[in-house]
């Protein structure tokens, strides 16, 4: 039995969610940007909870302002 690589919106978010159980934040980050720039809500609301949790956020004093 072979499995196919996963493709589409469903892979990007089993990636994103991979690599930050698995600590690589910065990775995770870039998928769920990629996802929430086409509009997905659960994206958004993953990438809002990294940055509450200061996960592969610069830091940016201006950027905390606003």
């Amino acid at each position: 039995m072979t499995l196919a690589p996963a493709e589409g919106l469903e892979s990007l978010h089993l990636k994103a969610n991979a690599a930050c159980w698995l600590g690589y934040h910065a990775y995770a980050r870039s998928l769920w940007e990629k996802l929430a720039h086409a509009g997905d809500a659960e994206a958004m609301c993953r990438l809002e909870h990294m940055a509450a949790m200061g996960l592969a956020e610069p830091r940016s004093a201006s950027r905390a302002q606003t």
